[in-house]
């Protein structure tokens, strides 16, 4: 077994009881999943349980404790997840808990990965909009992933980065990253390019676990959103490290009710810097703190 999926969750269950079962549906099920419980308040041990001694998941799921909530950490729950892959895997997918895969997911990966070794692999998200649990859950039973694709793909794939449910906060639509790279984006599916610090994004990315540990995994002393994430994107860049980013390994974000006193103001700030700037709106995510020279990254 070389390839292992790593998963961190905080009090999101019903979004992990679908990802489980999407990964189930798996064409290719040589995989292992370690799911990092970071203090999850909601019933997720009570899941977890379950599906662990159930026939499919027995000796394919590993749960780890990081221990009570502190806030945003998620980088340090990755860590974690990385750290207690099982030794001989070498391709570590970063996955958040509110993804659906698509069935042929970990078998184009697994060639992908035989291909491009040293690559680190980058699939498109599209964010879904606001349904019902159970319709989504019957969706994927189903079989019928790629047609909740197309509700998230038929929203605007106009506007600069995707809308958010004016409830309640969350973005809607098709991938930000593919669209919002200012001219340098890897375009060509079957050549890596250098890294940009702004793809790095891990929710749908697959990584050399080597790579992953040279780097130095993730900084556990950034706890702001998307810090850890930009960090790292500098490091791979300053290392040389490689992404190839493939269109057809698209998963979906399903959607979560978010704090609307951020999110709600977040897009319209974001395309307003994309058109001063001409760069990734992500950077503006993810900078949290001075040090970061916005000139620099993006030269």
């Amino acid at each position: 077994m070389t390839l292992g999926a790593v998963v961190p969750v905080y009090n999101r269950r019903a979004n992990l009881e679908i990802l489980l079962a999407s990964l189930e549906k798996q064409t290719d099920d040589d995989f292992v999943l370690v799911v990092v419980d970071d203090g999850c308040t909601d019933g997720t041990d009570q899941l977890l349980e379950q599906a662990a001694s159930s026939p499919f998941w027995q000796d394919r799921l590993r749960v780890v404790k990081a221990g009570p909530h502190q806030g945003i950490r998620i980088g340090r729950a990755r860590n974690i997840g990385a750290a207690n892959l099982p030794a001989g895997v070498t391709s570590m997918v970063m996955l958040d808990s509110d993804l659906v895969l698509q069935p042929e997911a970990f078998a184009m990966i697994s060639e992908l990965t035989r291909s491009h070794p040293d690559s680190v692999l980058l699939g498109p998200v599209h964010w879904l909009p606001r349904l019902e649990h159970d319709e989504v859950r019957a969706e994927v039973d189903a079989g019928r992933i790629a047609e909740l694709r197309d509700s998230a793909l038929i929203l605007d794939s106009e506007a600069p980065v995707p809308m958010p449910d004016q409830d309640e906060g969350t973005l809607v639509g098709p991938e930000i990253r593919f669209s919002l790279f200012g001219g340098v984006a890897p375009v060509d599916p079957e050549e890596p390019v250098a890294v940009r610090p702004y793809w790095v994004i891990p929710p749908n990315s697959v990584w050399p676990v080597g790579t992953f540990w040279q780097l130095g995994g993730f900084d556990e002393e950034l706890h702001g959103y998307g810090e850890h994430d930009f960090a790292l994107g500098v490091r791979m860049e300053q290392a040389g490290v490689y992404v190839l980013a493939r269109p057809e390994l698209w998963a979906l974000h399903l959607w979560h009710p978010k704090d609307t006193t951020s999110s709600n103001r977040q897009p319209v700030d974001l395309a307003a810097k994309v058109e001063e700037h001409g760069m990734a709106a992500q950077v503006f995510m993810m900078v949290r703190r001075g040090e970061w020279n916005l000139d620099a990254v993006t030269s």
